[in-house]
C-alpha cells in the first residue's frame, strides 16, 4: 500500500447502515424506492383528517385506508432483498442505488447518504406482505417511526423503527417492538383482540413479550380474563397511562380490580404494558 515502517497507512472500511433487530421476531427486509418525502406528508395529512372523523369503537383502518397501503406496498419497487443475520447487524449499502434514487452521495467525513426515495420496508420472515418503505431521510427527521411486520395471514407485531448514530460513518436502523407486556399479578392472565379469536396467555414467570394483532381490519382494543373470572370490558394501550378493570367471578358477585400501566419502555420498546392487582400502595 505504499507504506513504510516510518510512516504506515491505515485502511479503513466502514458500512453506511447496520440493520439491528431488537424485537425478539424473525423479519425480513427490503430496501425499496418509496414516495417522496413531500408526497408521504400530503397523503399522511389526508389520512389524518378521514380518521378524525371516526370514532375509537369504529374500525380505526377503513377501506380507503387498506387501499391506500396495498397500493403502496404492491407498488414500490424493490431494489434489493436483505436477510435478517440476527443476532447480528445486516448490512446496507444504499450508495449502489443512490443515483437513480436522487440520493446525494456524501462529500466530507461526516456526510452521509440523504435520498429521499430509497426505504426499507419490513415483514415477518417468509411472509409476503411487506409495509410501505420507511423512507431513510424521514427515519433521520423524525427518528423514530413505527410499522407493522405483517405475517402472510394477515397478523402483525407492531414495531418502532429507530435512527441511530455508532460513527461519524455509520448509521444504525434499529427495529424494537412497540409495546411489551409484562404480567405481575400472580397469576396467569389471557388477552385477546376485540372482535378476534386467538387468545395469548402471559404467565408471571414470562419476560416481557409483544403481541401478536390479529387484523388490522379490527379495532386494536384489548379485554383480558383470568381463569374463574369472565372477560373485562375493552380498553386500549395506545397511549401513557394508568386505567383499572374489573373482572367478574364466573359464579357469584366477587369481583377482582387490576391496574394495567402503560408507559415508556426505555431502550427495549417504545412503550411498556404492566398488568398488577390494584392497590393503593402501589406506586404504578
Amino acid at each position: 500500500m505504499g507504506g513504510t515502517s516510518a510512516a504506515p497507512k491505515t485502511l479503513r472500511l466502514f458500512v453506511p447502515y447496520w440493520i439491528v433487530n431488537d424485537s425478539s421476531l424473525p423479519l425480513a427486509y427490503r430496501l425499496v424506492e418509496v414516495e417522496p418525502f413531500e408526497n408521504a406528508e400530503r397523503d399522511s395529512a389526508l389520512l389524518s383528517r378521514v380518521k378524525s372523523a371516526k370514532t375509537a369503537f369504529k374500525n380505526p383502518i377503513s377501506s380507503l385506508d387498506r387501499r391506500y397501503f396495498s397500493s403502496r406496498s404492491n407498488n414500490l419497487q424493490v431494489l434489493e432483498v436483505i436477510e435478517d443475520s440476527s443476532p447480528f447487524p445486516s448490512m446496507l449499502s444504499p450508495q449502489d442505488y443512490t443515483g437513480r434514487s436522487g440520493g446525494t452521495m456524501f462529500q466530507s467525513q461526516k456526510d452521509t447518504y440523504l435520498s429521499p426515495r430509497l426505504g426499507i420496508s419490513v415483514s415477518m420472515r417468509y411472509s409476503e406482505v411487506y409495509s410501505p418503505g420507511i423512507s431513510l431521510l424521514e427515519l433521520e427527521n423524525k427518528e423514530r417511526i413505527d410499522v407493522k411486520a405483517f405475517k402472510s395471514e394477515g397478523s402483525y407485531y407492531k414495531l418502532s423503527a429507530l435512527l441511530k448514530m455508532t460513527s461519524d460513518r455509520t448509521k444504525v436502523v434499529q427495529f424494537q417492538p412497540y409495546t411489551m407486556f409484562t404480567n405481575r399479578v400472580g397469576c396467569s392472565l389471557c388477552l385477546q383482540q376485540c372482535d378476534t379469536q386467538s387468545v395469548v396467555w402471559i404467565h408471571p414467570t414470562d419476560p416481557p413479550k409483544p403481541f401478536e394483532w390479529q387484523s388490522s381490519a379490527k379495532v386494536e382494543l384489548l379485554k383480558l380474563r383470568i381463569d374463574g373470572y369472565k372477560w373485562s370490558t375493552p380498553f386500549s394501550v395506545s397511549y401513557e397511562g394508568v386505567m383499572r378493570v374489573s373482572l367478574k367471578k364466573d359464579v357469584g358477585d366477587e369481583t377482582m380490580q387490576l391496574r394495567i400501566a402503560v408507559r415508556s419502555g426505555a431502550k427495549k420498546s417504545r412503550f411498556e404494558v404492566v398488568f398488577r392487582l390494584n392497590s393503593l400502595s402501589s406506586p404504578y
